[in-house]
């Protein structure tokens, strides 16, 4: 079976794949593992993404950005004139009290109708991986404050779109699943703070773990700050840089303005991963050109009064949930803005001893969590329907520092699905490690085992660091995949089940 992930962000959106228990970011038709949230509309088309970002400043009036925050949204309320303030597409209201836009080529388009379109290109995002299926069984995961309408709106629309909605979970969940937090052991339990910065909004979520069971203390939305002020920060200096040499003003001249938005745009993310980055906008103001060198050190200095705004909501959530920073055992980074160095270092600073995950892209982490809940998620059964379990416990058989050891992965009458993982040592002088898998009773009446299958990696580099995941799916079928944290190496296997 495929499943899917869904995320839909004020600036992005992303989906994720699973299948044969591998979850996986699908690429759109650009190479692009993120669409902007972005469509445009003109009298023979609606382009959506990259291609409608880029017509951006030509098309203001009939390109809409930004239009998860408006769904299941009225004409008075704050964050629709909020909109109108800052967006060359303006809302109204029409005569039933719905809102439009009021764009040439874009009047008569609801917010609804815009996320359609944004949905329908993840479909056929979807179709050009896997091609047609019988089903595109997904879960979709939305803020945690979202209203029980603007829930139902997004489930309505992606269904119509062609999607399956089995569920809708939130952010803070997909975030913690996506890195199997208190899914792989029983025993895992405290307190994880999910800590997401978008483009427009940042949400801080304290959540307490046990037994697999996410329960939320305490939360805190600020739909006021997010990546843009970091953008908006750059757009500023650099204007002030145009001005000194050029002795104009960008100001004065919107699509100017529009302009250096973009390349401050660009100018973030590159500054994300290498120290320095080349600006450049042809004519951008009265025939004059802007060439600029920002190096992340300038970057970084220029931010610190924005990283203070964006870190004050953590000691907001903390106070809220009656805990310390020492309380936390486990942070999750999740949204695009969190790609800043600057920002991370902040928050190893902030929490000195908890673990800190971000192995994930932290613009892809929610729709990967949300891939992982759909496979594992359990179709719906009534009081008479036998739940499916394993009769015998699954276990694994290696050499570990010269000695035979068994360990036990799946014990007998584990319900499935299930996941679990194990990391094992490797000696320097060992470049290869076998993994046997084996079915075996657990009483002492019968304490005989099965083979069903072994893996073995070869060519490991000294020190390797060896993870094995192992997932039990609905069908009973066991997939188990070994891989090497240091070198390419890994390998696979699925078992058939043995569940009737």
């Amino acid at each position: 079976m495929t499943y899917f992930g869904i995320h839909v962000g004020s600036s992005t959106c992303s989906l994720a794949i699973s299948q044969s228990g591998i979850t996986e970011i699908v690429t759109n038709d650009a190479g692009e593992r993120v669409t902007p949230v972005v469509v445009a509309f003109n009298d023979k088309e609606t382009v959506v993404g990259l291609s409608a970002r880029q017509g951006l400043i030509r098309n203001g009036e009939n390109t809409i950005t930004h239009v998860k925050k408006l769904l299941a949204c009225k004409i008075d309320d704050k964050v629709v004139e909020k909109y109108n303030s800052t967006h060359t597409c303006k809302l109204v209201a029409t005569n039933n009290g719905k809102l439009c836009f009021n764009g040439d080529s874009s009047s008569n388009q609801t917010p609804q109708t815009v996320l359609s379109a944004i949905i329908s290109n993840l479909l056929e995002t979807a179709r050009s991986r896997c091609g047609k299926l019988p089903s595109y069984n997904s879960v979709v995961a939305v803020p945690y404050h979202f209203t029980d309408a603007q829930r139902e709106l997004i489930k309505e629309t992606a269904t119509k779109c062609g999607f399956t909605i089995t569920q809708i979970i939130s952010e803070p969940a997909a975030c913690l699943l996506a890195y199997y937090v208190g899914q792989l052991s029983p025993k895992e339990d405290g307190f994880c703070l999910v800590y997401r910065v978008g483009g427009q909004s940042l949400d801080v979520t304290i959540v307490y773990v046990s037994a697999g069971i996410y329960s939320i203390v305490s939360s805190v939305c600020k739909d006021d700050i997010g990546g843009d002020n970091i953008t908006q920060l750059l757009v500023k200096h650099f204007a002030e840089e145009f001005r000194r040499k050029i002795h104009s003003d960008v100001y004065e001249s919107r699509r100017s303005v529009a302009k250096l938005a973009s390349v401050a745009e660009n100018c973030k993310h590159i500054l994300s991963s290498v120290s320095t980055a080349q600006c450049f906008v042809e004519s951008l103001h009265e025939g004059a050109d802007f060439n600029c060198n920002m190096t992340r050190a300038r970057f970084e200095s220029l931010l610190k009064p924005v990283i203070a705004e964006l870190i004050e909501p953590i000691d907001e959530a903390l106070e809220k949930a009656e805990l310390k920073r020492d309380d936390i055992k486990r942070v999750i980074l999740a949204g695009g803005a969190m790609k800043t160095p600057k920002l991370q270092d902040s928050l190893n600073e902030i929490f000195k001893d908890a673990e800190i995950s971000s192995s994930i892209p932290t613009d892809e982490v929610i729709a990967m969590g949300s891939a992982y809940q759909a496979a594992m998620d359990e179709v719906t059964v009534d009081a008479d329907t036998p739940i499916k379990c394993i009769p015998r416990g699954i276990y694994i058989s290696v050499i570990e520092n010269g000695c035979q050891k068994l360990f036990c992965v799946f014990p007998r009458r584990t319900i499935i699905p299930a996941h679990a993982q194990k990391c094992f040592t490797v000696p320097a002088e060992q470049n290869s490690l076998c993994i046997e898998i084996l079915e075996k009773n657990e009483t002492m009446a019968d304490d005989s085992s099965m083979k069903l299958g072994k893996i073995v990696l070869k060519e490991l580099p000294s020190d390797p660091e060896v993870v094995a995941t192992f997932h039990l799916r609905r069908d009973g079928s066991l997939h188990v995949t070994c891989s090497d944290k240091r070198s390419a190496c890994h390998s696979g296997i699925t078992i058939e089940s043995s569940v009737s």
